[in-house]
């Protein structure tokens, strides 16, 4: 396990966010990582030794598949100690393709492509503001959906819970399209207690659960939310199977549209899998949608505008 004292970063860093949890500092002498610092009143109820178990865990996996998580995942990398307590961790920044300049014209913000701005691309800025926040097509929404599926299968296979996925912690580009979860503290180990008490975000909470902890169900809950939320382009209404079909977006496919309803359900939801093989079966042939028998595109299935790639689940 790989650990530092503060003292080695104290002098280096410079505040970018703050969260409910702890403040993430860049430091200066490091630019491709960044620290996450506890907030003192949080330390005393850590389980430190469940961010140890995820930082552990992933050094038995294949090289494809730890390739795969560091590249849409902020991993922890490394724990920062001071004295007798672990104050934080460092992990990777986040690339500049990942943020765009938004806010006041005279005055705009560097910003992270967080997933609510995926569901507020109506209408045109008003002209005291500026916005450099891509608006991805349709197409482009649905591959960005199925790389965060992919994800989630990876986690998934491994046996780790996202837990807390919410609009603020998937970070999106279109260059190339990718996704990448953030707030990894919030992961833990099917079966084991997390590092932090249970949350769970508004407008993503899973109806089932009811207080108890996340599990891999809700994790679907919440990709279903995810696909609606940026697909629907609704970012508050509550998800539930019935809102899903009510409105067919066009350019979504019946099928993917069936599986967002089945997995915002309350039974018998599918599982990271069967998002894999959906996404699969519907981009097959360099990404050119399933043929059927007649050589007509296959039912509900609609064809891309420009190719796309196989999914690789592993990779």
């Amino acid at each position: 396990m790989s650990v530092i004292s503060y003292a080695t970063i104290a002098q280096q860093l410079d505040r970018l966010s703050e969260g409910g949890e702890g403040i993430v500092f860049r430091v200066r002498n490091q630019p491709t990582v960044v620290y996450k610092e506890y907030k003192a009143a949080q330390i005393p109820y850590l389980n430190i030794r469940a961010l140890e178990e995820l930082m552990e865990s992933v050094r038995s996996w294949d090289p494809s598949d730890i390739s795969r998580l560091t590249s849409r995942t902020v991993w922890p990398q490394t724990l920062v100690d001071h004295g007798s307590d672990v104050r934080g961790f460092l992990m990777p920044a986040i690339g500049a393709t990942f943020y765009r300049r938004y806010g006041l014209r005279s005055n705009p913000k560097q910003v992270l492509c967080d997933w609510n701005q995926l569901t507020y691309q109506g209408g045109p800025m008003p002209v005291h503001m500026i916005s450099e926040v891509p608006r991805p097509s349709v197409e482009e929404k649905i591959q960005l959906v199925k790389d965060l599926a992919t994800t989630v299968h990876l986690l998934h296979q491994h046996d780790i819970i996202v837990g807390d996925m919410s609009g603020k912690n998937l970070i999106w580009s279109t260059q190339p399209n990718r996704v990448i979860i953030i707030d990894c503290d919030s992961f833990r180990i099917g079966g084991r207690k997390g590092v932090c008490t249970h949350k769970e975000s508004p407008g993503w909470i899973d109806p089932v659960l009811q207080g108890r902890e996340t599990c891999k169900e809700s994790d679907i809950y919440k990709l279903g939310v995810a696909a609606y939320r940026s697909l629907w382009n609704d970012p508050n209404t509550q998800v539930t199977s019935p809102l899903v079909t009510a409105k067919r977006p066009a350019g979504v496919p019946d099928a993917l549209i069936s599986l967002v309803a089945a997995s915002v359900g309350t039974n018998n939801r599918p599982d990271s899998r069967n998002w894999v093989d959906t996404f699969e079966k519907l981009y097959r042939f360099n990404g050119r949608p399933a043929i059927s028998a007649t050589g007509t595109p296959a039912s509900g299935i609609s064809r891309p505008t420009r190719p796309r790639l196989n999914i690789q689940p592993k990779n």
